[in-house]
């Protein structure tokens, strides 16, 4: 089971490394994908990728659709959860911790779902969780067993989570590197080819301007429950700017989202590109409360994120509503949530 976002690199990982688990253990493993099926949409660059390579969507299984079925197995204890893309599980999956026996995860270490253990908790911090699972079939003399089709799904999502492999972004690992050379060599795909793929993956993850801001927030989220507070991270494929411009009400629809999430405090991470293909981030935070929002700002301001707080004029239209919000300009272009959510951890846990 991925992650709760279910990016490209979570639904990808989950769908392969059930697939090897097969092979390789000789019991059926289901790769379950962490959202409703309707929101698969939302994540453009899988959508594509999907439907480019032929993947009939309609084979896939997605969490809410069978929680009945985990949720006997559970109460039975017949039910082994594999984590793929996290080793920490979402606050309303808690219950499932008992039954994680295995993990494949590129995030910090959690010390959580101790189950797991030696050769079944691989937590390595490399760029993408693919090349983990890509490296896993590898070393089990199963890699050659792909198709081409297969490979090319494999790799994109280590493609667009270490920047096409960009060492100046400071996402790629030798891990993730070597992997990549040898699929690439398979598919005989050149510099030119493998930068068009790229290309085309991340013009179709920005492919954003016709969702509202409930979509922006929910296609790439993920919640935490850090010591007493709710929070809330959502990575946006859009700039401040533009969407301000495209949401009037941008105030109010965040504050519904917050709401409707039960949150304490909402993270939103920006990403986007300019014309030249440079990689910028900001960062919106909002909260009910004055004193947390503040207390939480001062702190990362500190951190390795480079923040600097800048002056928005939504910010007088948020305050009017009574919504405190912080506007933010990030200059670690390199720092995802994957940064940000062990930072908060830290902060939080020790308030």
């Amino acid at each position: 089971m991925g992650n709760e976002a279910s990016d490209c690199d979570s639904i990808v990982s989950s769908v392969f490394f059930a697939f090897l688990l097969k092979m390789t253990t000789k019991h059926m493993h289901v790769p379950v994908i962490n959202i409703p099926r309707e929101d698969l949409v939302l994540r453009t660059e899988t959508w594509w990728l999907l439907h480019e390579t032929g993947i009939d969507i309609s084979n896939l299984v997605f969490l809410p659709e069978v929680k009945a079925t985990v949720d006997k197995s559970l109460a039975s204890k017949q039910l082994e959860v594999t984590l793929v893309d996290h080793n920490i599980l979402a606050g309303w999956q808690k219950h499932l911790e008992e039954a994680v026996v295995r993990i494949m995860d590129h995030h910090k270490e959690e010390k959580k779902c101790t189950r797991a253990t030696g050769s079944d908790r691989v937590i390595e911090m490399v760029g993408s969780c693919a090349s983990l699972v890509a490296r896993a079939f590898k070393e089990t003399n199963n890699l050659s067993l792909l198709s081409n089709v297969e490979k090319k799904i494999l790799l994109a999502p280590i493609l667009l989570d270490t920047a096409n492999l960009d060492p100046k972004f400071q996402k790629v690992t030798p891990v993730d590197a070597d992997i990549a050379t040898i699929l690439m060599k398979d598919l005989s795909m050149d510099a030119k080819q493998q930068k068009e793929y790229n290309d085309k993956l991340t013009a179709e993850r920005f492919s954003v301007e016709s969702l509202s801001t409930n979509d922006l927030l929910r296609m790439d989220y993920k919640a935490f429950k850090l010591n007493i507070h709710e929070v809330g991270i959502s990575s946006v494929k859009k700039s401040i700017k533009d969407w301000l411009k495209s949401e009037p009400h941008l105030p109010k629809a965040m504050e519904s989202f917050r709401v409707s999430q039960k949150l304490d405090i909402l993270y939103a991470m920006t990403i986007f590109m300019d014309e030249k293909e440079n990689v910028h981030r900001e960062l919106v935070i909002l909260s009910p409360s004055g004193e947390l929002l503040e207390n939480s700002m001062k702190f990362l301001l500190k951190t390795d994120l480079k923040l600097e707080q800048v002056e928005q004029a939504a910010s007088a239209a948020f305050l009017k509503e009574g919504y405190h919000v912080a506007f933010l300009v990030q200059h670690n272009t390199g720092a995802s949530r994957k940064q940000l959510q062990p930072l908060l951890s830290d902060f939080y846990e020790k308030k």
